[in-house]
């Protein structure tokens, strides 16, 4: 097996990790919409985006099904 050592920079990790291959299945099933598990109160950045948001570069949709959820809600969820 040959190792391949890629020099990337901590920015560049989760992007090549992550990012490359969520995109690459998108576009491969033609899937318009994407549900993710962001919430508000984690803060930062989060706390300003919408629940529903168009991706300016590409042709769909994410969606923040338990955007608003308190951490009661989740437990109660999960139980």
């Amino acid at each position: 097996m040959k190792i391949i050592f890629l020099p990337l920079r901590p920015e560049k990790i989760l992007s090549f990790a992550k990012t490359v291959p969520f995109i690459t299945r998108m576009e491969q099933s033609g899937r318009r919409l994407a549900m993710i598990g962001l919430r508000r109160c984690i803060g930062g950045r989060r706390a300003k985006l919408a629940t529903l948001i168009q991706d300016s570069r590409r042709e769909w949709y994410t969606l923040h099904l338990i955007f608003d959820w308190i951490n009661e809600q989740i437990q109660t969820y999960l139980q």
